[in-house]
């Protein structure tokens, strides 16, 4: 098991690897933790529309008074622009990293000094609306601006399905690769993964397209 409250502070950054089936567990398993642990969060979605992640946090009895969302999905599903509100800001294309940035760049800034994580649900269906240099560009500039705080960022990633030299460029770049086997939560454990590797193998405006 990944204990989050165990964690060193040097590790800001983490790819969680999951099966294409355990997407949605994965994600329930981070925001579960670091809702306990009274953690604001910032998740990025770009796979599930944020009302229909709220609904589903709060059936499992997770708080989401803390939670805020970058909604990559809605706007682009309903086909129409969505009015932000104070927990959800939308973006009117899944594809569109730049505006992404801008807004990631925003919550960052303003939330200094709290106590915060991002979560990235998930890497691979970026692809399905950027192509891969934008992607991989995009997650350099948000892991490097995370480094440079003291905020935690969460990017989720179904092995199997994405280039294997993508893979191991997303590795180098995260501060711990987590094992799709390896639950996370906040039970004091040994930290099986190891920095940088996973176990199996022991924004200023600018333009990305």
């Amino acid at each position: 098991m990944v204990s989050i409250d165990n964690l060193s502070p040097d590790l800001r950054t983490f790819l969680v690897r999951s099966g294409p089936m355990g997407v949605r567990n994965r994600n329930h398993e981070i925001v579960s933790a670091l809702t306990e642990m009274d953690y604001t969060i910032v998740v990025v979605s770009t796979n599930v529309p944020s009302e229909l992640q709220i609904a589903q946090y709060e059936k499992e009895g997770i708080n989401t008074s803390n939670l805020f969302f970058i909604d990559m999905i809605t706007a682009y599903a309903k086909g129409k622009k969505q009015k932000d509100t104070d927990q959800i800001h939308y973006i009117d294309r899944p594809g569109d990293l730049t505006k992404a940035g801008i807004l990631i760049t925003r919550q960052i800034t303003e939330r200094q000094g709290e106590k915060v994580a991002f979560l990235f649900d998930t890497i691979n269906t970026m692809l399905i609306y950027s192509n891969q240099l934008s992607v991989s560009r995009f997650i350099h500039f948000v892991i490097n601006k995370l480094r440079l705080t003291d905020l935690k960022g969460f990017f989720i990633m179904v092995e199997k399905s994405i280039d294997t030299n993508l893979v191991a460029d997303f590795e180098m770049l995260a501060d711990m690769s987590i094992p799709r086997d390896e639950p996370i939560t906040l039970i004091n454990s040994e930290i099986k993964g190891q920095v940088g590797v996973s176990e199996e193998n022991s924004y200023e405006e600018f333009d990305l397209n």
